[in-house]
């Protein structure tokens, strides 16, 4: 039930404006005000909060409810939905437990970034080479096929949804064999009819086998330097010759002038492409102007990615709901798009908690 009253509370939002949603809903919009002036409030993942300001400026310019985007990170976002501080939480990670009975949907996929200095000669690393840097089990780049030196490892803060999107794709490593059972089987009364035969009892086994798989959540190093934001790390990273981090994927390329390079994982680069409209390499540092501004696309392949999520509570505001409206329309996918993120896929969709119809 919740998710019909949910979409059709979306689509009259869309179609009809907010005030004309809670007029026909009797005023009730599950917050102060309803008023087309009531302030969106909203909370969160500080990766997720750039974008969330962007879609915020675009939507009040086009006559949508003033949206106030706070940080927090992704904890902080789900905790402001079930205590009621605000009317929208955004989370960098997929949801998980009872987490997964609040409402939410994916509005993007951002991917994380690995991310080196620029003169570094490493063009990509493994995920078990990652893994084993921030371990601590490589610590000198000549390890690697660099130049020799060690290397200094950077971090996000306990807590942090980039962190924690990077302990599940990096620091979380699963094994998978194949455990094979000899069922022995009561002797036959004929040999020559069994399968196989015992040399003594004429008995003979069955071998079952069954894939196994051991999940192993690596810690990271006690050692490794923490920086709290995206921004830290990319500076600390640009300063350092020695250095490897991972931030958000949309937050590492400045219009073409990147001060850090980004590192392929498994083989795979995040990008199809990383050039401009006008040719012109993506990291090219004699580049200025707006011509340098890149165009590309992310590459599906690439293993480093994860959901951005925004999450409501059980009676969402219709002003809410409007600007959850406008992030999934064609206006705002192409927004988020043009900012570097994942546009929303149908498997987002189908994963989402509830059905948004009329977007």
């Amino acid at each position: 039930m919740k998710r019909k009253v949910f979409a059709l509370l979306l689509s009259c939002a869309l179609l009809f404006g907010v005030t004309a949603c809670s007029d026909d809903a009797g005023g009730s919009s599950g917050g102060s005000g309803g008023s087309a002036g009531r302030i969106v409030v909203m909370a969160g993942s500080t990766s997720v909060q750039p974008f969330a300001e962007v879609l915020a400026a675009e939507h009040e310019r086009g006559g949508g409810s003033l949206v106030d985007v706070h940080g927090g990170g992704s904890g902080q976002g789900i905790a402001s939905i079930r205590n009621g501080n605000a009317d929208i939480g955004m989370s960098s990670r997929a949801l998980r437990g009872d987490e997964l009975e609040l409402s939410f949907v994916t509005i993007a996929r951002d991917g994380l970034a690995l991310i080196v200095h620029p003169s570094n000669p490493i063009a990509g690393l493994s995920i078990e080479d990652i893994r084993a840097i921030y371990k601590r089990e490589i610590t000198d780049w000549g390890e690697l096929g660099g130049t020799p030196g060690n290397i200094h490892v950077v971090t996000r803060e306990e807590g942090s949804g980039t962190r924690g999107a990077f302990e599940e794709m990096v620091m979380r490593e699963t094994q998978r064999s194949t455990v094979k059972h000899d069922v022995p089987v009561p002797p036959c009364e004929d040999c020559e009819l069994c399968n196989t035969c015992s040399n003594s009892e004429n008995e003979r086994t069955i071998v079952f086998e069954r894939e196994v798989s051991t999940i192993t959540d690596h810690p990271i190093h006690a050692r490794t330097i923490v920086l709290n934001t995206n921004g830290a790390i990319r500076q600390f990273v640009a300063g350092n010759p020695n250095a490897i981090g991972y931030i958000s994927l949309g937050t590492v390329v400045i219009c073409g002038l990147s001060p850090v390079k980004q590192l392929g994982v498994g083989g795979v680069s995040p990008f199809f492409r990383a050039v401009s409209e006008r040719g012109i390499e993506l990291f090219d540092e004699s580049c200025s102007g707006s011509e340098c501004c890149p165009a590309y696309e992310f590459n599906p392949a690439y293993s480093l990615s994860r959901p951005f999520v925004f999450i409501v509570g059980e009676e969402p505001t219709p002003e809410a709901l409007a600007f959850i409206g406008y992030v999934l329309s064609d206006t705002g996918q192409n927004l988020l798009e043009s900012h570097g993120l994942i546009k929303r896929s149908e498997r987002d969709a189908r994963g989402d908690s509830f059905v948004w119809e009329g977007v």
